[in-house]
């Protein structure tokens, strides 16, 4: 599967699953279609972005699959809290 912005190496947390670890995020179309470990960067589908561009991008698309999430009640209710991070 080809992604839109891969994240690399930032911190996940997930209390539903108990995850607290450095982590690859991949999102496509919008919405996180990937977490683990060492996604290869031959996944992403435009390479060669820009480092703005590319935290630009990553910030608007995570925060839109959040408010997805959130507004679809599977954030809050079933998920507890998602988080991303760069050291």
């Amino acid at each position: 599967m080809k992604y839109d912005i891969l994240l690399k190496g930032g911190t996940v947390i997930d209390a539903a699953q108990e995850l607290n670890a450095l982590r690859d995020v991949a999102i496509k179309n919008g919405v996180i279609a990937a977490i683990g470990q060492n996604i290869p960067d031959t996944e992403l589908m435009h390479p060669g972005l820009s480092f703005e561009e590319v935290i630009q991008k990553a910030t608007y698309n995570a925060a839109k699959a959040i408010r997805r999430e959130d507004q679809l009640g599977n954030l809050t209710n079933n998920h507890g809290c998602c988080c991303l991070g760069t050291a």
